[in-house]
């Protein structure tokens, strides 16, 4: 019986050995198919860029925007300024509290005239009189450093916008004439700055040299340690001023484009609250969103390798990028993926780079698909 059943195979094969063939491979290949499905992924993707809000760090009043919507910016190009007119007056105060202790330290020179340590106290004079030279010239020093480093930026952005024919050679030689005022200016209160300094320290070198030969003397009095102590808070507060003042200038952080401008000058904002929406003009990652399903099937792969389909004037073009993480958590798609405005979708996040070849713009959608 085997023997002849065997022989029948072998004839029936023979003579029907195409559509035995053909049938076989039919069987592999679905075999094949049935096993790929099981891994196979596919869902829309999201190309995505650096995107940034900029936002004051205290409460203020903003003075001017200086860029417009969709406008390219470079990093460091000057976005908003805030209004510093409360600084100012704080850098007011500070400047008449420095004329105050001046004059305070003029009165008690020549009280200190009949003191016994009159000389000790003509020579601690001298230097608290210097600091407060340095520290006048300071007050109106560092702002215009703030100011000066404004127009800088401001004359490279003019010369750019000339370039483009969107400004005059007349705008560009004002604002430039402004600049170089303003360093002549800033150079000069420099110098002025540098011989106070100077001044200080050989006022400095008198005193100590006078204490090396008195001892006895080396305890000045209170009134003194006081004027000391004030000169020291009024610099720390100058200091102060001038950062506070720098931060009211507010700076693109990278290279991109305004999509979002949703104040306008004059109006007050808090700390936090958006200013300018900032977006790169260059593709970071692309995002997609898996459910749990899918996210078990693509970690039974060997390769994470994508494939990511790019439609562009009516051809599909393709490319293969690498998976760079998967998500921990399950978090909301972004509004254009939901089917509805009322239907949330949640999802997995997979981050993708982005693929040689494919000309991407930031909120592109794309198709991703393993298998």
């Amino acid at each position: 019986m085997i023997p002849s059943l065997r022989h029948d195979l072998i004839a029936f094969y023979r003579r029907h050995r195409g559509p035995v063939v053909v049938w076989l491979c039919v069987l592999v290949a679905v075999g094949y198919m049935l096993r790929e499905r099981s891994v196979t992924v596919q869902a829309p993707g999201m190309v995505q860029a650096p995107n940034v809000v900029v936002s004051p760090v205290e409460i203020g009043q903003v003075a001017s925007v200086e860029v417009g919507l969709l406008q390219e910016v470079r990093r460091g190009q000057v976005l908003v300024r805030m209004d510093d007119t409360r600084l100012q007056a704080e850098a007011a105060v500070v400047a008449a509290e420095v004329e105050a202790l001046r004059r305070e330290l003029q009165l008690a020179a020549g009280d200190r005239k009949l003191d016994q340590a009159s000389d000790l106290r003509r020579f601690t004079s001298d230097v608290e009189q210097a600091r407060l030279c340095c520290l006048e010239i300071l007050t109106e020093l560092q702002p215009d450093r703030i100011t000066l480093a404004d127009r800088e930026r401001d004359v490279v952005g003019y010369s750019e916008l000339l370039a483009g024919e969107l400004v005059s050679v007349r705008e560009v030689q004002r604002v430039t004439a402004e600049r170089d005022a303003l360093a002549q200016k800033v150079s000069e209160n420099e110098a002025f700055l540098e011989r106070a300094r100077s001044d200080l320290v050989e006022a400095e070198a008198r005193r100590d040299a006078f204490l090396n030969e008195r001892p006895d003397l080396a305890v000045v009095n209170a009134a003194d340690l006081a004027i000391s102590a004030q000169v020291e808070v009024l610099e720390r507060r100058l200091e102060e001023v001038a950062v506070r003042r720098d931060d009211l200038v507010l700076t693109a952080p990278f290279d991109g484009a305004v999509v979002q401008i949703p104040v306008c000058p004059g109006q007050v904002v808090r700390p936090g609250d958006p200013v300018l929406t900032l977006t790169s003009s260059r593709a970071e990652q692309i995002v997609v969103w898996l459910d749990e399903t899918s996210v078990a099937r693509l970690r039974q792969r060997s390769n994470l390798e994508a494939r990511v389909t790019q439609s562009r004037g009516g051809r599909q073009v393709h490319a293969r990028c690498p998976v760079v993480r998967i998500g921990s958590a399950v978090v909301n798609l972004p509004v254009e993926l939901w089917p509805s405005m009322d239907r949330p979708v949640r999802g997995r996040p997979v981050v993708l780079g982005v693929p040689a070849g494919l000309d991407l713009v930031p909120g592109e959608l794309v198709v991703v698909r393993w298998g």
